[in-house]
């Protein structure tokens, strides 16, 4: 979520109560957080993750983490 839109989610959700004191309590929580993991440093753009990638080999598992995009130019 961008800056610009993170604002705008959190000046709606001032001006508008939720039912539930719990759901609000947990909103709260997760806008402060996204706001905490922003003020780290860079993020990724939201079209990258990296995802497990289990293999067999032989009788072994192996767990790899692998790089996804939805942009074709980003190598995997």
């Amino acid at each position: 979520m961008n800056a610009q839109l993170f604002l705008l989610v959190k000046n709606y959700t001032d001006k508008k109560k939720m039912v539930s004191p719990h759901l609000q309590a947990e909103q709260d929580r997760l806008l402060s957080e996204i706001e905490r993991i922003r003020q780290l440093g860079h993020l990724a753009p939201a079209s990258l993750w990296i995802r497990p990638n289990l293999q067999a080999k032989g009788e072994k598992l192996y767990e790899y983490y692998k790089l996804n995009s939805k942009n074709p130019q980003v190598k995997h």
